[in-house]
């Protein structure tokens, strides 16, 4: 098991023949706050109903 972040190298004798592996850890991804989510739901909620009573209106 190889862990992120982690490098090796690997020689078939001389210093020119030197292969090096290095695995990177993956990038990390932005999680959503659940205050923030919570937020969004009235949020669209309210533009929905506020476009609605707009066509709504002669």
């Amino acid at each position: 098991m190889v862990l992120a972040g982690t490098a090796w190298a690997y020689s078939m004798g001389d210093a020119d023949s030197t292969v090096i592996f290095m695995f990177l850890p993956p990038p990390a991804t932005a999680v959503p706050e659940p205050a923030s989510l919570l937020l969004l739901g009235p949020g669209l909620f309210g533009l929905g109903w506020v476009v609605r009573r707009r066509r709504q209106r002669p």
